[in-house]
């Protein structure tokens, strides 16, 4: 039915516009039924990016193969270094179910750890509406890649936006637990863990951030970035490092990605925009826009390494976080009305650059 990864994502915004609508319609019933809504719309979701055939997505056949390989072990043989609890989950699942099971969990999880950060934010930070700020969330195509091909990241993901929050919160021991999770499912996500230390423990302030993420564009506009200090960084060489972010050879556009710079810049103004009306000070929307410069400013010096979007998801991640919170709080009076305002921004943004 499906032939590729085009027509698998054509539905899946359909699907996202569809639930949409049946879950702004659930928000007038009592709040119990709202949430069977949003865990029915889940498990339709992740049942439908599961089950998809392995020649939908470029890694779905490498997932495959990993399935596999660790299906003939048990759970008391040794796991290898990289992404031990990602190899421990796929034993897990070779217990109860075949690999479209493991699939299909995997994305129950994504899609269920998405909608209970944007439920915790949503409650603690005293703004609009959890439903729609998952549906923001999901709309963004870097999640639709997450959930087809980086599943790993996508799965890591999960916990570093809890990380970020109960580190802003300074419940320390938490975010230490969530941090290694984080790792343990995928290895970059050492990357906006060190972000999010040196941000806080430096102290580092708004303009001072806006420097370095204009001084990243200008350093990488030149010909350099990550890969100009390889040698030196943590040990690894160029090769090894193109190796580590893809275990396949495809050809990928390296250099300055003036797309991408752009991408990102036009957020960051929005974001800077929403902040001028809000009224009172609000330290965790701030924390937000400084963590999404600094990301930024490591993804622009990625540009010369392939696959470089794959770092660039870690500050995409928190772009409709940061656009919804900054809606809301900015017009308190119709946080509803802006919300959704916030939403139809990311999604037919998405729909437009990466659809259509």
């Amino acid at each position: 039915m499906f032939e590729c990864i085009e027509d698998y994502q054509n539905i899946y915004y359909i699907l996202i516009f569809i639930f949409f609508l049946i879950g702004c319609i659930a928000r007038s019933f009592h709040n119990g039924k709202k949430h069977y809504v949003v865990y029915s719309i889940i498990i339709l979701l992740s049942l439908f990016i599961g089950n998809r055939p392995i020649n939908i997505g470029s890694d779905t056949i490498s997932y495959h193969y990993m399935f596999d390989v660790e299906n003939s072990k048990s759970l008391t043989d040794s796991i290898d270094v990289g992404d031990p609890l990602f190899v421990l989950l796929l034993r897990l699942c070779s217990i109860f179910g075949d690999v479209y099971f493991c699939l299909t969990l995997i994305s129950f999880i994504i899609l269920l750890g998405t909608y209970l950060f944007a439920k915790k934010v949503c409650k603690e930070e005293k703004v609009g509406s959890s439903l729609l700020l998952f549906f923001s969330m999901i709309s963004m195509d870097i999640f639709f890649n997450q959930q087809f091909n980086i599943i790993r990241t996508g799965l890591a993901n999960i916990f570093i936006y809890f990380f970020f929050y109960t580190f802003y919160r300074k419940q320390y021991k938490t975010s230490l637990i969530y941090a290694l999770v984080a790792v343990g499912f995928h290895l970059t996500m050492f990357i906006p863990i060190v972000v999010v230390l040196f941000m806080y423990y430096l102290k580092l302030k708004e303009r001072l951030c806006l420097f370095i993420y204009f001084l990243a564009i200008t350093i990488a506009f030149m010909g350099y970035g990550i890969h100009s200090i390889s040698d030196y960084l943590l040990g690894f060489d160029l090769r090894q490092i193109q190796s580590y972010l893809s275990e396949n050879n495809f050809d990928y556009k390296v250099g300055f990605r003036t797309d991408f710079m752009i991408f990102n810049t036009f957020f960051l103004i929005c974001f800077l925009y929403l902040r001028k009306y809000i009224k009172v000070k609000d330290n965790f929307f701030d924390d937000c826009i400084k963590y999404y410069m600094l990301l930024s400013a490591v993804f622009f010096l990625w540009f010369y390494i392939p696959f470089s979007d794959r770092i660039g998801a870690f500050s995409w991640n928190f772009i409709p976080v940061i656009l919804y919170l900054g809606c809301c709080k900015s017009f308190p009076r119709k946080q509803k009305f802006y919300g959704i305002i916030s939403f139809c921004v990311i999604y037919f943004v998405n729909i437009i650059l990466f659809v259509i």
